[in-house]
């Protein structure tokens, strides 16, 4: 079975290293962090990156995110947290367009730590926002 895992992380990240053109990803984001590798070869080259059905941990998202240099537009739930708006502000000067879905729209109350202080990080790091 472990061999089994290692091919498909070797495939998935041979196909990545050939996606040259590659600008946005979404709708893959239901897979484990441990294959978050597999993407580092287009992490510099996203421009587009859609999480708003991502359920991966927040410090998982920031190393994710930390990496995405050229991001102009992004998408993601509101359990994103100030600290992960804090590294989006951090990282991603070119952002455009950044919108922030609830996790659980119909939750009576809020249960995530996203306050103003992420959304003023946000508005002071990236610029063209």
């Amino acid at each position: 079975m472990q061999a089994d895992v290692s091919e498909v992380f070797v495939n998935v990240s041979q196909a990545f290293s050939g996606c040259n053109q590659l600008k946005g990803l979404s709708g893959f984001w239901d897979a484990v962090p441990a294959y978050f590798p597999t993407i580092y070869p287009v992490y510099s080259k996203l421009t587009s990156l859609n999480l708003s059905y991502a359920t991966i941990q927040i410090a998982d998202l920031c190393k994710l995110i930390g990496n995405c240099f050229n991001l102009q537009r992004l998408w993601v739930l509101d359990y994103i947290e100030d600290s992960g708006l804090e590294e989006i502000a951090n990282t991603c000067k070119e952002l455009q367009e950044l919108r922030v879905f609830p996790f659980d729209p119909f939750a009576p109350g809020p249960n995530v730590s996203l306050t103003e202080q992420g959304l003023v990080a946000v508005s002071m790091g990236c610029p063209k926002l």
